[in-house]
């Protein structure tokens, strides 16, 4: 597969320059206290482009299911009035950037602070918890749930179909529920 990456970079990521650009212009703004965080979140920003340049390359029309990727990441998905700027400019950057459907995964504050901790003691720890005070991990997970309920928000705004799962129910409930609403968006 890498010696399709570079031709797929150069090909198609032009495509998203623009974004890319009020992408690095919003994590350049953005009050992240440790610049190793930051540049992490640039660097991991970058490689989800690259994998979207790698999907145009190949040209493939068939579900493709991410786990958090551009709309989650990206500090730009919860404005709306900047996104609607952009995608006036092109519509293909559109069709490209938004997904055909969302399934928003929700919890409580405190289930959420519960699982990231969790993660932490485990090993499996995320940059972005990294040397974390339990304080500041509880402002993070309440930050992260907001931001990602105002996501949710505006993608629904721009038509997106979004499907919202509370994470504290019943597992094979939520499964259920979500691929409905999978089998469903397909039919579209």
């Amino acid at each position: 597969m890498h010696k399709y990456e570079k031709p797929a970079i150069e090909t198609c990521l032009p495509l998203y320059y623009s974004f890319i650009n009020e992408v690095l212009m919003a994590f350049a703004s953005k009050n992240i206290a440790n610049p190793v965080n930051k540049f992490n979140h640039i660097a991991y920003s970058i490689s989800l482009f690259k994998k979207l340049a790698f999907l145009d390359y190949f040209k493939k029309d068939y579900a493709v299911i991410f786990d958090e990727f551009i709309i989650h990441n990206m500090p730009i998905t919860s404005d709306i009035h900047l996104l609607t700027k952009l995608f006036e400019k092109n519509d293909l950057l559109r069709s490209r950037i938004l997904p055909k459907a969302i399934v928003y995964c929700k919890s409580s504050l405190e289930e959420n602070y519960n699982r990231r901790n969790e993660r932490i003691k485990s090993g499996a720890v995320l940059f972005i918890d990294k040397n974390l005070s339990d304080e500041d991990l509880w402002m993070s997970c309440k930050i992260n749930l907001e931001e990602a309920e105002e996501k949710a928000a505006v993608m629904s705004e721009l038509g997106v179909p979004v499907l919202s799962v509370d994470m504290e129910e019943d597992q094979r409930d939520n499964v259920n529920k979500v691929l409905g609403f999978i089998r469903k968006i397909n039919e579209i």
